[in-house]
């Protein structure tokens, strides 16, 4: 008699998905769709704002407020931090993708965690794909595509959608089929605190502590 074997998965890759639950208001609208535009200094094809600092702006205080409400349950969650220590937004801007334009993949170094919120996007359209970070040793066809099997996740966005992942974790779109701009709000973030434990000499304090 064959025995019965339980197969579950270690180390998951945390995501995270959150709805604004609202809409733009005409001024964060406005401010979001007419930042002015360079080509994009990552990778792809996209454009994106000139400003890498766009939530500093008051502006958008209540949305910022909304992402950094996110970001703290997000952390919290991940990483059950037992020191004082939370994530600093650094650096935020805004990504731009005329129909057929994609962005390649690619990941955000010197962050700790990255998000994206979606200004404009359709859902039935629109994703972001994350890529498996591992060495395949060997390439076996699987007659099945599931949580194992599968080197790429793909997340349906639209209007309103915050993603958070991992910075280190590679992600990218595919070309937009849509007629419409589809613009997006990424931002990179690093903590700010105490970190490690001094008594096993891996004490660091970045920041000032509150």
């Amino acid at each position: 008699m064959e025995a019965s074997i339980n197969i579950f998965g270690a180390f998951p890759t945390p995501l995270g998905l959150v709805s604004l639950g609202r809409g733009l208001t005409e001024a964060e609208r406005s401010f979001l769709l007419n930042l002015p535009l360079g080509p994009h200094r990552g990778a792809g094809a996209t454009g994106s704002s000139l400003n890498s600092r766009v939530l500093d702006d008051p502006i958008l205080g209540n949305l910022r407020e909304f992402i950094t409400a996110s970001l703290r349950h997000y952390f919290d969650e991940t990483f059950k931090p037992a020191t004082n220590v939370s994530l600093k937004i650094t650096q935020s801007w805004t990504n731009y993708a005329q129909p057929g334009q994609f962005h390649s993949k690619h990941n955000h170094p010197n962050s700790l965690v990255s998000g994206v919120f979606y200004v404009s996007a359709q859902k039935e359209e629109d994703s972001i794909f994350f890529f498996k970070d591992a060495y395949e040793r060997l390439a076996i066809p699987a007659r099945e595509i599931n949580a194992f099997t599968s080197s790429i996740s793909r997340v349906p966005v639209g209007t309103g959608d915050l993603v958070l992942f991992p910075s280190a974790l590679p992600h990218g779109v595919e070309p937009t089929t849509s007629k419409k701009t589809r613009v997006s709000l990424s931002f990179n973030t690093f903590p700010e605190g105490v970190l490690g434990d001094e008594r096993i000499l891996a004490g660091l304090t970045i920041g000032t502590v509150r």
